[in-house]
């Protein structure tokens, strides 16, 4: 494992901005079992081999077509999701490299899913790296191309943030009361809470005042009751 680890590094560092090795590395047929590594149980190796396929591919348009057919796409858009914060990186910079001036593979990774997870590693990157080259594919997979993908990448973004919001509950504003959020469309914490709920909705008034004709009489629910009977003397 430390050996093919080792191995897709060499790939990486040697086709890094080399177009001749970049071809070399094509010729030498590098590219089918760098795309098997990728599912490779070790984070080490994923990165490796994540960042070869990303050096291999910037700038070269058969490499491009080469890993596609190799169907590096999807475990490349799984990683960025599911991988270790480095592999996310590697796979989000070689997501990166396959969509830059490549009408068919921005197809591909739109069509596999790929959108979202860049869109989520763009939210909660952890590092700068991940910022750019989260930024960087989400770019590379808008430009010159439909309308319709960035609208998906738009959406996907507004899915996270849904999910986000969500989970927060929403605290009181500034200076209202419990018996305030109640009265709004809150449920009451308890029902013999109700009436002081009321009274803080609609505010306090003071003891209700006895009319000047209606002796010892006081109003319910809106009418008038009847004063007391005095007692009949006998």
């Amino acid at each position: 494992m430390q050996l093919c680890a080792l191995a897709a590094c060499a790939v990486w560092r040697m086709t890094e901005a080399n177009p001749a090795n970049q071809e070399a590395m094509f010729k030498a047929g590098v590219i089918v079992p760098l795309v098997s590594v990728l599912a490779s149980p070790v984070p080490e190796m994923q990165s490796n081999a994540a960042a070869a396929i990303a050096s291999l591919a910037r700038d070269n348009t058969d490499n491009q077509a080469a890993i596609a057919r190799a169907g590096g796409i999807v475990p490349l858009c799984t990683l960025v999701r599911d991988g270790s914060p480095d592999t996310k990186d590697q796979s989000a910079s070689a997501l990166w490299a396959l969509a830059s001036n490549n009408a068919p593979n921005k197809a591909t990774i739109a069509k596999l899913g790929g959108i979202e997870p860049l869109v989520g590693l763009l939210m909660y990157a952890q590092s700068e790296t991940s910022s750019i080259n989260a930024a960087g594919a989400l770019s590379a997979l808008a430009a010159q191309h439909s309308v319709r993908l960035l609208l998906q990448s738009l959406r996907a973004r507004a899915l996270v943030c849904m999910q986000v919001l969500t989970t927060v509950p929403s605290p009181l504003p500034t200076g209202q009361s419990a018996c305030d959020h109640e009265a709004l469309g809150g449920s009451p914490q308890h029902e013999g809470d109700s009436g002081a709920c009321n009274s803080a909705a609609l505010g306090a008034r003071g003891p209700v005042r006895q009319r000047a004709n209606e002796p010892g009489g006081h109003r319910q629910g809106g009418r008038r009751a009847a004063p007391d009977r005095l007692a009949e003397q006998p």
